[in-house]
Parts: C-alpha cells; structure tokens; sequence
C-alpha cells in the first residue's frame, strides 16, 4: 500500500492517493503507524485553489501561513517556499516582530523519546 501511494505522491497525483487511502479505509486496512501521513494527503487533496478563491483575499491562512506547503513538502516552508522555523505559526509571528533583520538567530532542536 506504501509503495502505491509514494508513486502517486512521486507523479504529483494527490487525488489519486487520496481515492487510495479512502478505499483503504472503507476496505478496513490496517494503516497503523501511517494515520496521520495519510490525514495529512486527504487534507491536501481538498479544493485548496477553489476555497481560497471563494474566500476574501489573503483570509486563508493554511495557504497564507505555508501550512499546505508545508504539508506538501514534509517541511516547514512559508507561502513561498522559504524555510521557516520549526515553531508554532503564533510563535513565528510572534518572533517577526522582536528580531531584528540583522540578528543571527540559532535555532536548535532536541527530539526527547519516550519508552512507555
């Protein structure tokens, strides 16, 4: 199941991964362990150009913010692409206007596991 939907991931067909997951899903398969890379195609799958054309310009803000981009590229990366820190939205905007266009900023990640 992995493999087909990579290849439909690889060949830019969202649509169709997502037709996969869905039949999947009503056929009962085990998608332990993939649940939320799989939420993750259904909500890109949506009529993002359409929604966002329905609603009042630059109102959006999962397409403004780089969210959808992000989901797409399994990064975080702004409306246009650019890497953004691996904080939360507010916190992003936050930071914007505290920091100064001449700072170095590090950012520094520490992933901690838990065995339970």
């Amino acid at each position: 199941m992995k493999n087909e939907i990579r290849q439909f991931l690889d060949e830019g067909r969202i649509k169709e991964a997502a037709a996969f997951i869905k039949e999947a899903i009503k056929n009962g398969a085990n998608l332990e362990g993939l649940n939320v890379n799989l939420a993750h195609i259904l909500l890109l799958a949506g009529e993002w150009e359409e929604i966002t054309a329905l609603l009042p310009k630059n109102t959006n803000f999962l397409h403004t913010s780089g969210w959808l981009n992000s989901l797409r590229c399994n990064r975080p990366i702004s409306e246009d692409n650019k890497p953004i820190p691996w904080f939360t939205y507010p916190a992003i905007d936050f930071l914007d206007d505290i920091v100064q266009k001449n700072w170095l900023v590090f950012e520094l990640h520490i992933m901690v596991g838990f065995k339970g």
